[in-house]
């Protein structure tokens, strides 16, 4: 039996997706408080790799070099080491923290943090127009308030036609700042749930997290493009102010727009 073992790689590793073989009998060797492996078996069958990893004993070995499993983490050839990104077994997403951290009463969300720890830094300035989360790997763009608001299609279509050397998209350049190189259908007005994962449960005006790189952020609604199915004249929407979600605005509505891009 093969297992299937995904993760995101930090540091300089940042927006790729590792896979590595690994056999039963070298997972019962694993060494006692190292990385905390949660798995489900499957066929060989079931599955391609972006890369292979054979794995003997403990050590992978890979055409790049030695990627080794310590104590300490993933260590990879280059001597990086990966200890404090997600480990997400076959197709499992586990789901991040919240963000709070102020305890209300006893085994609430700031006593117990439960989720997925938040990297440190949380967010990179790609000093191109565009800033990656480096918990959910997604690249959006910096400036939160480019050309203004729109009503919800032409905010799906505005996203859609965003890219570096934009003619008409507004803001600096008339492209946002972008120097990226991206083209068109790089970018997309995110879906509810990208679009919240920005949010930090502790903090409010703006509900991001502290110290943020992100530039003009509103305090106020931002389009998803996540249609609500009992009422389609509506979308989902974050109010950035509260961190909250909303469903009960119209899509001739005009709204703030934040576009991202990557992810899966």
């Amino acid at each position: 039996m093969i297992a299937l073992v995904r993760y995101w790689s930090d540091s300089a590793r940042l927006n790729k997706v590792h896979s590595l073989i690994i056999s039963n009998n070298a997972l019962a060797k694993r060494p006692k408080g190292g990385l905390e492996m949660r798995m489900k078996t499957m066929s060989l069958c079931c599955f391609f790799t972006v890369f292979t990893v054979m794995i003997f004993g403990l050590t992978f070995f890979a055409s790049a070099g030695s990627t080794r499993l310590t104590d300490e983490g993933i260590v990879f050839p280059d001597g990086t080491k990966q200890t404090t990104a997600a480990v997400i077994w076959s197709n499992y997403a586990p789901v991040p923290r919240t963000g709070q951290t102020t305890s209300y009463r006893a085994n609430d969300d700031g006593d117990l943090k439960k989720g997925v720890a938040w990297p440190s830094p949380r967010f990179t300035d790609n000093e191109d127009g565009t800033v990656t989360d480096n918990l959910t790997s997604l690249v959006w763009l910096k400036d939160a308030n480019c050309d203004g608001h729109k009503i919800w299609n032409d905010a799906v279509d505005w996203a859609a036609n965003l890219c570096d050397n934009c003619l008409d998209c507004g803001g600096t350049d008339n492209d946002c700042g972008l120097s990226d190189g991206s083209v068109k259908g790089d970018w997309r007005l995110p879906n509810v749930k990208e679009l919240f994962s920005l949010i930090d449960s502790g903090q409010y005006t703006p509900a991001l997290p502290s110290g943020h790189p992100f530039t003009s952020v509103q305090s106020n609604v931002y389009w998803s493009s996540t249609t609500i199915p009992f009422s389609t004249g509506k979308a989902w929407y974050i109010n950035v102010d509260s961190g909250s979600i909303g469903a009960d605005v119209l899509k001739t509505s005009s709204r703030y727009k934040w576009p991202v891009r990557g992810g899966q």
